[in-house]
């Protein structure tokens, strides 16, 4: 858990870690209910937090369907996801951007195949946060 101070109240916020790779098909996961397939460590973090059992990529390049997860928008409406070689459009909104505006640092890590157009700066974004929110 996270703490943050609101004044002189504590407030716990939960960590979070988003787990997305490709060509696995969650059905042969444990945690789904497969026999066969040994993931203890998968099945340890899905077992304490929340498991997407439903969910379904749209698209099958790994760039795109990251891209569409990422912003919450249809492959087809972003503009500019065809293929593993396309540029996130720095104007387009991510959860990312809203999980940092919360408070949250966030991190991109391992083999992501994205390219963003303009680098969003964590200690930029956070400075403006502290500025909105200081008492005059």
């Amino acid at each position: 858990m996270m703490t943050e101070r609101i004044g002189s109240i504590a407030v716990s916020k939960p960590n979070i870690l988003l787990f997305m790779a490709d060509q696995l098909n969650g059905q042969l996961c444990p945690i789904n209910g497969d026999p066969v397939c040994h993931m203890p460590n998968l099945q340890r973090l899905a077992g304490q937090g929340v498991n997407f059992s439903q969910a379904r990529c749209n698209d099958p390049l790994c760039t795109p369907s990251r891209m569409s997860m990422l912003t919450d928008w249809l492959v087809s409406n972003l503009g500019c996801a065809w293929d593993n070689a396309s540029a996130l459009r720095s104007d387009i909104p991510t959860f990312l951007h809203m999980l940092t505006r919360a408070g949250y640092r966030s991190a991109l890590s391992g083999k992501k195949h994205s390219v963003v157009t303009t680098r969003f700066r964590l200690e930029e974004m956070n400075a403006r946060r502290e500025a909105s929110t200081e008492e005059p």
